[in-house]
């Protein structure tokens, strides 16, 4: 795994290539039973205590 590594790092290659016609999913939701459920669940959690007061600097 090490020597995958350092191979990757040292080579000016760059890993993947761009599509600009995936780009019409971008705004798209693949799974929106899962994006649902997910929102739900986050509703309902609490933030932890050290989260609940925390004011945002502007």
């Amino acid at each position: 795994m090490k020597s995958i590594l350092t191979e990757t790092e040292a080579s000016n290659k760059g890993l993947g290539t761009y599509n600009p016609e995936l780009d019409k999913y971008e705004r798209t939701v693949g799974f929106p039973e899962k994006v649902a459920k997910g929102r739900e669940m986050l509703a309902k959690a609490g933030l932890p205590p050290e989260l609940q007061n925390r004011h945002i600097k502007k």
